[in-house]
């Protein structure tokens, strides 16, 4: 079998590339819309043919690459059937997808609902992609809180994974702590929604589970329904690896109240010898080039700090300061450390570009005296 995965996305959303090295026919699972170009440039640079995008859910976290990666190369946008997606091509069932390449691998599909409904796992010989229905080692599982979840149908679902072969290889869509891909066998000693429970046993235990706040989940959960044609077209364009921040988040906390320092301020603050907590929740890949990190930041994505948040215990009483590109992203995270009960925390104004603006004005009025 000559079938190659290629992991797209080095940060805690996951999308794959799969590909059959004889026929380049190519499948695409997952996709961001904020990386659209990068996979369009990979698919021409290894001269692959795209036949499907498939999601494995609807998405509440992101907003999908599936609908304008099907107008940009013409390829199937495929989902389960029950989805309530309006841009899919077509609708996915029980069975198999397609067969992949010149040995007619089967592509085969699990219905395993229990984080939204129409979540799929994707299942090839030697490997299965689950979505959110399940994450790797500690990382647990999916929220099962948001419009669809269901922990009943969860345990079922995780049932149908762990009646696969052990040897198979488990892709999840997120992965919030670098954990390297393992077998089946292997994530059911490390995963502990995969411990031996009775169904009764595993609502109780999910039951107690603790989430966050979920309302910017859902505003993006519909966002991904209604496929928001115009805007998301209007993102093709150079800044395209920001158009999720601003659709995303625009409505996230938009009404909440929470102090903000204007940049004069912050750099005070950062100067002196009572400098605060500066906690930087953008993307790995944002910290550097024109918008490059400050010294001495703590540094977790705004889509880890939930996950993370204990990170910040030993900070609980401090001042902090959340920074992010513009200050929307910073507002949401500055709402979930507020919410955990940490007591001073406020939001750069406009984030890291009224930083560099402020900065280069600064050189400029030095440089006219």
């Amino acid at each position: 079998m000559s079938i190659v995965s290629i992991e797209m996305n080095g940060r805690s959303c996951r999308t794959y590339l799969l590909y059959d090295e004889a026929s380049r026919e190519a499948i695409l699972i997952d996709p961001l819309m904020d990386r659209v170009q990068e996979y369009v440039r990979v698919i021409e640079q290894t001269k692959l043919e795209l036949t499907h995008i498939i999601d494995t859910h609807t998405h509440a976290d992101h907003l999908s690459g599936g609908t304008i990666l099907k107008e940009h190369t013409g390829c199937d946008y495929v989902m389960y059937n029950s989805s309530k997606v309006a841009g899919v091509s077509w609708s996915l069932y029980e069975g198999v997808l397609c067969r992949l390449g010149r040995d007619h691998v089967n592509v085969g599909i699990y219905h395993t609902p229990g984080h939204t409904k129409d979540s799929v796992s994707i299942v090839l010989p030697d490997r299965v992609f689950v979505g959110d229905l399940l994450f790797l080692d500690e990382g647990g599982a999916g929220r099962l809180d948001l419009p669809g979840g269901d922990i009943e149908e969860h345990w079922d679902s995780l049932h149908r994974i762990l009646d696969l072969p052990d040897h198979l290889i488990v892709y999840p869509a997120h992965d919030y702590r670098n954990c390297a891909p393992s077998s089946i066998a292997v994530q059911k000693t490390r995963n502990q929604y995969l411990q031996p429970r009775t169904r009764e046993e595993y609502v109780a235990f999910a039951k107690g589970l603790r989430y966050g706040p979920a309302e910017w989940m859902k505003h993006v959960l519909q966002l991904n329904e209604e496929c928001c044609e115009m805007r998301m077209r209007a993102f093709v364009m150079p800044n395209i690896g920001n158009a999720c921040e601003n659709v995303c988040e625009s409505s996230v906390a938009d009404d909440v109240s929470m102090p903000h320092v204007s940049v004069a301020d912050f750099y005070a603050q950062y100067k002196s010898s009572a400098c605060p907590v500066v906690l930087d929740v953008r993307e790995a890949d944002e910290l550097i080039g024109d918008l490059s990190a400050l010294l001495g930041i703590i540094h977790i994505p705004v889509g880890q700090i939930e996950e993370r948040i204990q990170e910040l215990d030993a900070h609980r009483e401090k001042s902090i300061v959340v920074i992010c590109r513009s200050g929307k992203r910073a507002l949401r995270a500055a709402c979930l450390l507020s919410q955990a009960g940490f007591a001073h925390v406020s939001v750069l104004s406009g984030g890291m570009l009224a930083w560099r603006d402020a900065v280069a004005a600064s050189i400029k009025a030095d440089s006219d005296l």
